[in-house]
This record gives C-alpha cells, sequence and structure tokens, in this order.
C-alpha cells in the first residue's frame, strides 16, 4: 500500500525477503521466483522526505516445490544497500558513496557486479558502465539534493547476471550558499583595517548557511597579500575576518565555506587601499633638515623598498627622498621662508584668512611588483614667537577704596627660534550671548621682552573682560594671538540695613563717656558682597575727637572676634556722623553714616526749705587736657530764676524751695568742648521733695489703772514723728469703738 501523512515523497523498503524474490520500490510490486521454502517475516517500511518512518511486519509462506524433471536455477543475491553522501577535502560534484556486504555464493564464484539507479521519481533505471568487482561504487556527479535510488545484481562465473537486491537510496550532498548578510567591499586607509564579523559588536550576521546543517569550514585570502593581509579567527557562525590594510592599491578578498562532502562557496569584497600623509618643516630651516618622519610603505616577504619623490615638491628643487628609508629632507642650497610664495606652493585659507602653506608630492614604490604611491603634503610652518596658553585675569588687590582693576598675566612665550623684542596685548568687554561681540582695544603701554604682566584699570564694576597677548620677534614681527582669557572686574559690597538714627545709650561713667561696641559680623550680616570677598570693616566720625572710632576685639559671649567702638566724650547739642565702610580687598567699598549723639540727662533730687545758696550738685563735662569747659545755664523762667549754674558746673540755689509752690525744674548745662568749637549740653532735672514731718510710731493701748473705783480707762502712747526739718507744735489723734 502507499503511504498517508508526513512529507512526500515516499521512499518504500521491504526486508526479509526469500531468495529468488524482488521488491521494486517505484512500483512497490514484488518479483522474482523463491528459491527457497519456508516461513518468512517481511518488514514493509515507508520514509518521508524528513526521515520519519512507519512500518508493519507481514508474513508469507512458500511451499516446497515439487519434483519434476527440470530443477530451477539459484543464484546469488545482495540483500540491503548502504548509500551515503560521499566526502571530499577538495570541491567535487556531489555523489554518492554505496556500499553492501558479499552475498552467500551457493557454491558459485562471484567475479563481478552491476550497478543501476534512478533519480527518486524516476521510473527508467540507469544502468552505470562500471564492471564492480569490489562491494562499494561511488556515483558522481549527481543532482545536488536529489533523492536516489541504488539496486545491485551479483555476476558469477557460472550463471552471469544475478537478480537484483533491495532498493537502497541517500540524498545527493546539497553544498553551502552565500546568505543575505552583508560582505561589501570599499575604500580605506593604509594602515587601518577592515573587519567582517558574524557575531558579537557590529556583527554583520552569518555568511554561508548549509541546507544539510553540515559544520562549515572557512578559508580566506587576499588577491594581493603585499596590499591586504588577512586573518580569520572563530569557528563557522562566529567567525571574524580581518584586513589589514599594508599599502596602497586594490585586492579582492575571498571567503570560502566548504562542507566535508565536496560543497564549496565563496563570497568576494574589492578593498581598495588609499594612502596619504602630511609632513611640516618650520620656515628658515637648514638644508638637510629632516622634513618630519620617514615616509614608507609595509615591505613584503622582508624584500626592501625603494622610493622616489615626485610632484610639485621634487618640481620645487626644495625637497629630496632618500631611496633606501623613505626620508624627506629640505635640499642643498634651499630656503624656506613662510610669507614669500613660489610657484609650486599652495594655499589654504579660511574665512578669507591664510590657514596653510604646503608643498604636494607622491611617494612611489613598488611591492611584490605592485605599484604603489603615497600623496604626501609637506606644510611650511611660519615661524613665531607663541604665547601657547591664555591669558589669566585676575582682580587687582588694594587696600584703599578704588576704581575695579584686573591683573592679566601670561606665561612666556616660546620663541621658536626668533628673538622676542616684546609684547602686544588687547582687550574688550565681554557681551551677552548671542550678541555682537565688541572691537578689540589695544592696549596701549609699553610691554617689554621679559613683560607677562600688565593692569587694565578704572573698568567697569562687574563687567567681563577678555583679553589677548602676542608675543613680537626682531626677525618675523608679531607673532599669533593666544587665546582668549576672561575675567570679571570687581563688585563693590553694599550695606542693606544699617543702625537706625537717633540718640545713643551706651555703657561707661557718664561723667567720663560712653561708649558702643559694634561687631564686624553685624556689619557683615546687613552686607551684599557678590563675589563671595570676605570683608573688612572701617569707621570714622565727623566730630573727631568729642566722638571716636576705633578697631577693637570684642567678645559677646562667643569668644573674641573683630569690631569697632564708638566712644561719646561729651553729649554733643548737634548729631555726629559715624561712617562705616566695608572693604573686599579689591578696592571696592561700601559706606554708611550712622547720625547719632550721646544725649546725657541728670536727675537731682533736692528738699523743700534747702538752704538758699547752697550748692545742690556739680555738673560738667569732661575735662579737656585738664581744662574744665566753661558752663553756662538754659531753660524755662522759673529754672533760671530759682537755680543758679556757675561756670565750673557747680549748680545752687537762688531761693529756698517750696514743694507746694513747684515741685520740678527743667534746664541744662551747655558747654563749648575744649579745643573744638563743638557744643555740648547736658539736660537737667530737679525734683523738689516734700518736707513734713514723719509718721509716728503705732500707738501702744493698754488699761488705765486706778486705786479707787472709777470708769475704765484706756492709756495710748507712741514714739515721737522725725521731724524732718519741720518744728512739731502738736499732735492729733483719733479712736472708735471696735466692732
Amino acid at each position: 500500500p502507499g503511504a498517508e501523512g508526513g512529507i512526500g515523497p515516499y521512499t518504500y523498503s521491504l526486508t526479509g525477503l526469500p531468495q529468488g524474490m524482488t521488491f521494486d520500490a517505484g512500483t512497490r510490486a514484488l518479483g522474482g521466483t523463491p528459491a527457497e521454502a519456508g516461513e518468512f517475516s517481511l518488514t514493509y517500511t515507508a520514509t518521508d522526505e524528513d526521515g520519519d518512518q512507519a512500518s508493519f511486519s507481514l508474513a508469507i509462506t512458500v511451499e516446497a516445490a515439487p519434483v519434476t524433471a527440470r530443477q530451477t536455477l539459484v543464484k546469488p543475491r545482495v540483500g540491503s544497500l548502504t548509500v551515503t553522501r560521499a566526502q571530499s577535502a577538495t570541491p567535487m560534484s556531489p555523489a554518492l558513496d554505496v556500499s553492501w556486504t558479499k552475498p552467500d555464493d551457493i557454491g558459485l564464484t562471484i567475479s563481478w557486479y552491476k550497478l543501476q539507479y534512478r533519480k527518486q521519481g524516476d521510473t527508467a533505471w540507469t544502468e552505470d558502465s562500471t564492471v564492480i568487482e569490489t562491494t562499494s561504487h561511488r556515483l558522481t556527479n549527481l543532482e545536488a539534493g536529489a533523492t536516489y535510488e541504488v539496486q545491485v545484481a551479483t555476476g558469477t562465473n557460472e550463471q552471469g547476471l544475478g537478480d537484483w537486491s533491495e532498493t537502497g537510496s541517500g540524498r545527493a550532498n546539497r553544498g553551502p550558499t552565500a546568505t543575505s548578510a552583508a560582505f561589501n567591499g570599499g575604500t580605506f586607509p593604509v594602515g587601518s583595517t577592515a573587519t567582517f564579523a558574524e557575531s558579537g559588536q557590529g556583527a554583520l550576521g552569518p555568511f554561508f548557511s548549509d541546507a544539510d546543517g553540515d559544520t562549515l569550514t572557512y578559508t580566506a585570502s587576499s588577491q594581493h597579500p603585499a596590499l591586504l593581509g588577512v586573518s580569520l579567527s572563530g569557528s563557522a557562525g562566529s567567525a571574524t575576518l580581518t584586513a589589514t590594510l599594508l599599502n596602497q592599491g586594490a585586492s579582492t578578498l575571498t571567503l570560502t565555506a566548504t562542507d566535508a562532502f565536496g560543497g564549496q562557496v565563496t563570497r568576494t569584497a574589492t578593498i581598495t587601499v588609499t594612502a596619504k600623509t602630511s609632513r611640516s618643516i618650520a620656515e628658515n630651516s637648514a638644508a638637510g633638515t629632516a622634513v618630519g618622519a620617514p615616509v614608507t610603505g609595509t615591505p613584503y616577504n622582508g624584500v626592501a623598498l625603494s622610493y622616489t619623490l615626485t610632484g610639485k615638491a621634487a618640481d620645487s628643487g626644495k625637497f629630496v627622498i632618500d631611496p633606501a628609508s623613505g626620508q624627506i629632507s629640505l635640499a642643498e642650497g634651499a630656503t624656506l621662508d613662510y610669507e614669500t610664495d613660489d610657484a609650486h606652493r599652495e594655499t589654504e585659507t579660511w574665512n578669507g584668512q591664510v590657514i596653510a602653506k604646503f608643498y604636494r608630492g607622491e611617494v612611489h614604490y613598488t611591492v611584490d611588483g605592485h605599484a604603489a604611491v603615497i600623496n604626501v603634503t609637506i606644510k611650511v610652518t611660519d615661524v613665531a614667537p607663541v604665547v601657547a596658553s591664555a591669558p589669566t585675569l585676575t582682580r587687582t588687590e588694594f587696600t584703599e577704596p578704588t576704581d575695579p582693576a584686573l591683573d592679566i598675566t601670561w606665561t612666556a612665550a616660546a620663541a621658536n627660534g626668533t628673538t622676542i623684542t616684546g609684547y602686544e596685548a588687547r582687550y574688550r568687554k565681554q557681551v551677552a550671548a548671542g550678541e555682537e561681540a565688541n572691537a578689540w582695544t589695544d592696549y596701549s603701554g609699553t610691554l617689554g621682552a621679559t613683560a607677562t604682566t600688565f593692569n587694565l584699570a578704572s573698568l567697569e564694576a562687574g563687567a567681563v573682560y577678555e583679553a589677548q597677548v602676542r608675543a613680537v620677534s626682531s626677525d618675523e614681527g608679531a607673532g599669533p594671538w593666544s587665546s582668549t582669557g576672561s575675567g570679571r572686574a570687581n563688585r563693590p559690597p553694599s550695606f542693606h540695613h544699617v543702625h537706625v538714627n537717633g540718640p545713643v545709650s551706651g555703657a561707661g561713667d557718664t561723667r567720663n563717656g560712653i561708649y558702643s561696641n559694634i561687631h564686624d559680623k553685624w556689619l557683615a550680616a546687613n552686607s551684599h558682597e557678590l563675589d563671595g570677598d570676605t570683608l573688612t570693616f572701617t569707621a570714622t566720625s565727623t566730630h573727631a575727637p568729642v566722638v571716636t572710632v576705633e578697631e577693637a576685639t570684642l567678645d559677646d559671649g562667643n569668644g573674641p572676634e573683630p569690631g569697632l567702638t564708638v566712644r561719646f566724650y561729651h553729649p554733643l547739642k548737634e548729631d555726629a556722623g559715624i561712617t562705616f565702610t566695608s572693604h573686599d580687598g579689591y578696592g571696592g567699598s561700601a559706606s554708611y553714616t550712622w547720625m547719632t549723639r550721646w544725649e546725657r540727662t541728670v536727675t537731682i533730687d533736692v528738699p523743700e526749705n534747702f538752704a538758699r545758696g547752697a550748692e545742690v550738685r556739680v555738673v560738667r563735662g569732661k575735662r579737656v587736657s585738664g581744662q574744665i569747659p566753661q558752663h553756662t545755664q538754659h531753660g524755662d523762667a522759673d529754672y533760671l530764676r530759682d537755680f543758679q549754674v556757675r561756670s565750673g558746673g557747680s549748680i545752687r540755689t537762688r531761693v529756698s524751695p517750696d514743694y507746694e509752690t513747684k515741685s520740678s525744674y527743667s534746664g541744662r548745662t551747655e558747654y563749648t568742648v575744649p579745643g573744638t568749637e563743638y557744643k555740648a549740653a547736658i539736660y537737667i532735672t530737679i525734683n523738689i521733695t516734700d518736707l513734713e514731718p514723719g509718721k509716728p510710731g503705732t500707738p501702744t493701748v493698754t488699761r488705765t489703772r486706778f486705786s479707787e473705783p472709777t470708769g475704765p480707762a484706756l492709756d495710748v502712747a507712741w514714739t515721737a514723728a522725725p521731724a524732718n526739718g519741720t518744728t512739731i507744735t502738736g499732735y492729733e489723734a483719733q479712736y472708735r469703738v471696735k466692732v
């Protein structure tokens, strides 16, 4: 029966047949005449395209033939065949190796075999013309991937060709094929590498595949190994092909994949190698000076290279090359001057500015029979003293308030064979991003040959300035401008909260003056400093020496720290100005003037009935150099009438004051501070205290003693009241019944 299911076409086989019988796998028909009797168990098998099989068993009985006058002829017959792909270490067309076991010769002489085959699906057999004398044979030049059916028959000297064997089958080899993974050439510079990776970083993917799942072997080669070196690493599917570009030219790169059965496929890519380089030489160089490193190719197989120089570099007569080493040098008698052009030299410009002057040339050589060329550019450099780095702009330090300034410093220029005679500098104020830059301003001062600094004064506070410097030589003139350095001009501090104007109270002996301490930290806390500088503070007084300011070390319980002490020696009638000034160390300062004064007040208590003309108290200003100020009296009419202030500050009564008439007086004593024009005033309040007898002691009440019967009585006694300057003339008393 035919098979169903699976993937066709199907291959059929029937094993266990008695000798003399055959099975045609194409028609699935039995043939032949049994040559032996007995019970035979047969196995019928169907195999699909993927190798999946289905089978079943059946039994047949062959009865012995009756004896007749004529005996049936029995021939040797080959059993099953083994059909496998033929292996080969070299490329070949697909082939199948067929092998079998020599059958029982049944008394005959087997001296040869014949083989027939056909492609599965065909009905006609093709007989191989070879007379086979062994038990194996190779079928060649087959169609790749086709399945072939094969039969073998014995040949005996006695009977000739025997019956055909059972049918064996096998698939012809399917060689590897190229995938769609990119395998492209390109143009690369000498000294670089071109990498083709199947896996890993930058992988292109597998370059080949094999339908039979065979393990592939890769080989790689270069058409011109002197131009292109090739190396291969890794196994098929994860291999990396690396091409090293050795010399200028074009070469084909070949990658070959081979299986074990003669299948082979190649992929090629053309790699073009370019070679160009540049060298430089300074103007004014001496004849024979080497122009950079030698210009060389890569020798192949140890064969030395020989070099020649052509092009404008050679035509100019200024350059020669050593054939053995490839060293280019300045020719004898030749001179180079950057500023003087010639017919062979070219110029490169950018935005209208010359940025390079050079000669073009070609270095030729032959490597492994291949002519190679290296394009070379020889640049002539302008020799000039060069300030290598940008100048540094830092704020100028000052001990006194000054307009902002910047110190501009730089490292001395490299002379580069010239004689430096001085420097030039220029500067400008930086603008905001996107704005058109300001024009440069040339520094007008003189900068000598050894100068490395100058100062820009009277700058705009907080503005950022840019500066450049260049050296000047006697032989090449001005060199190139340095890179641009920048720095910000100083931003002075400012006060944002200060003392409130008005009278001040302070510590100290009021007769000798008072003082007020002001800590630097308080002033700093009330200041703005945009540059982050540490501020110091000073102060001055508009009324020195009457009001003075001095630096002091103060301690508010947190340890000593700097500050200022304001001393008031006299109570001025007008406000004195204390001007505090902050300093940032870079000329920046800010000032605030505190208008204040010491208002001295004196309160005097005088009892009424105080003696007329008696001194109440001395109230006067501080001596100056031993000199007592001269005081004058001021106040309302009552004060001027009832009291007198003498020039030395003594206050005396003009009358005996009476509390019931007037209980308080207000006035002031004024004087001119000796040695100055400043007026001082002491404000005086005189309070009259009321005088009256004091309070008697608490009375003692006791029963009155009698010697005769008498109505009840109480004796009341007390301590006499203090007179307090009065004349006591009597007492009064009052009483009541206690409830």
